[in-house]
């Protein structure tokens, strides 16, 4: 409503504005034709004076023709009438010129004047045209804004009619939670799950969701979308009323609290912290409570309810995705040392295998060279002996040579030793 207001002033401002214009200009040729009638009329006076004149003139002349024509009548009737009538032509003839120089002189002075005139209508007419133009994409453009308004109002209304169900806040509050959680970067089923089901002490109790924290544990985030009383401040139309619908909207939000912690979901678990989340969905949810309560953070902590809205919640979870972030670090780290703790002690047998190679060959290579040495000294001799008593066709017995390089000992023997 308020919205049309300022629409519905401005349109009155904007017409204001366009009066005052068409005002003015009015003003302004209407004070420069009064300017130019005032001439005119001067014209005219004038020229009716000199026709005044003229006239009188004209009688006085006539009279004096007449009084003369009387008085001469006897001697020179005919020539003084003569005189009389060509002097009165020519009188006429002159007056008649200025007449017409004055009509021409008045035609030229008016001619500015209806051009003007001329112009000025014209300018009234597009002056106008462009007012009916406008004051019509004015009435279209305050038609539009009117319908616009009128489908935000309804989808407006129904979205609040909508979110005063609980089944439709519940489902708002908890989309809310699960948009927060994978915005932080967690995972469904790995960083986090919905909707877990426990029983403690014959109570079936199911948080909204579950947390995981590395080391195996866990932290409870239950969902709370109190809208009713929010919703009857936002619509409230005095400040009275406002007031009183923020008042039933903090005492609403405090009662969740205390449902909350009856719970005791922190028992649910094992290695679950002493406290619970309550999501409020909306950062003004919380706001408007704070307004009223603003000790209502701090009494629900002591209740071991934290409170969170959605920017508080991301700060949360960003730090345990961090945390999980180290926690996988940390994983693999421990992974590739027991990988080498591993591959050393498979590593210590298999040198102690090759050792003990080293060790056979070297007394096999011992034993080669004290059967070489002895094949050398005693039995080559005497068959170098049979060839020289007629086998000379033989090809030579070929040179053996003993085997010199050792076996390499290994660090492993040296430390065995």
């Amino acid at each position: 409503m308020k919205q049309k207001r300022w629409i519905m002033l401005l349109v009155s401002v904007i017409l204001a504005v366009l009066s005052i214009l068409g005002f003015v200009c009015a003003f302004y040729y209407r004070t420069k034709l009064w300017r130019v009638t005032q001439e005119l009329h001067f014209e005219q006076s004038k020229l009716f004076e000199q026709e005044k004149h003229f006239k009188t003139m004209q009688e006085a002349a006539k009279d004096s023709f007449q009084a003369i024509a009387s008085q001469a009548l006897d001697k020179n009737n005919e020539r003084f009438l003569h005189l009389a009538k060509e002097r009165l032509e020519q009188k006429t003839i002159e007056a008649n010129s200025q007449l017409d120089q004055k009509t021409l002189k008045f035609e030229q002075m008016v001619k500015p004047i209806s051009d003007l005139l001329s112009k000025m209508e014209s300018d009234f007419q597009r002056i106008e045209r462009e007012r009916g133009e406008q004051f019509g994409r004015l009435t279209e453009g305050l038609k539009s804004v009117s319908d616009i308004s009128e489908q935000l109002r309804l989808e407006t209304k129904t979205l609040t009619s909508a979110l005063r169900r609980p089944e439709v806040r519940g489902s708002w509050g908890e989309m809310q939670l699960r948009r927060v959680v994978e915005l932080a970067g967690m995972t469904s089923y790995c960083d986090f799950s919905e909707q877990v089901t426990g029983r403690l002490e014959d109570q079936l109790l199911k948080p909204d969701m579950v947390i995981h924290l590395p080391n195996n544990r866990q932290i409870i985030v239950d969902a709370k979308a109190v809208l009713d009383a929010y919703l009857d401040a936002i619509e409230a139309e005095t400040e009275e009323n406002r007031k009183v619908a923020l008042i039933r909207h903090a005492k609403n939000l405090q009662s969740r609290v205390k449902d909350l912690a009856k719970k005791s979901y922190w028992d649910l678990f094992e290695n679950s912290p002493d406290f619970v989340i309550l999501f409020i969905p909306n950062e003004a949810l919380l706001a408007a409570a704070l307004e009223i309560d603003r000790n209502l953070i701090e009494d629900a902590m002591k209740d071991k309810i934290i409170i969170a809205s959605p920017t508080t919640l991301v700060a949360v979870l960003k730090s345990i995705a961090y945390g999980w972030q180290q926690e996988k670090v940390h994983q693999n780290a421990q992974h590739i040392l027991d990988t080498a703790k591993e591959f050393y002690d498979r590593l210590q047998p298999w040198l102690k295998n090759l050792d003990l190679l080293g060790g056979k060959l070297e007394s096999a290579v011992k034993s080669y060279n004290d059967s070489m040495g002895s094949l050398e000294s005693r039995v080559l001799p005497s068959a170098r002996k049979i060839k020289d008593l007629g086998f000379q066709d033989r090809v030579d017995l070929p040179q053996l040579k003993g085997v010199e390089k050792t076996v390499r000992s290994t660090a492993f023997s040296e430390s065995e030793n």
